[in-house]
């Protein structure tokens, strides 16, 4: 899957919460934010 938008992030649900870390799911791994929850972020926090 490539992430083209931070729209398509959400619509896919490659953004998750997992506890008190936000996970994205890339297609090719994963990325963990650490002590971030997903209503900090928004589409401004991403470069595509």
């Amino acid at each position: 899957m490539a992430l083209a938008s931070f729209a398509q992030m959400v619509a896919t649900n490659a953004i998750s919460q997992v506890g008190g870390d936000v996970v994205i799911d890339t297609g090719a791994g994963t990325i963990t934010l650490a002590g971030v929850n997903n209503s900090d972020l928004d589409q401004a926090d991403f470069i595509f």
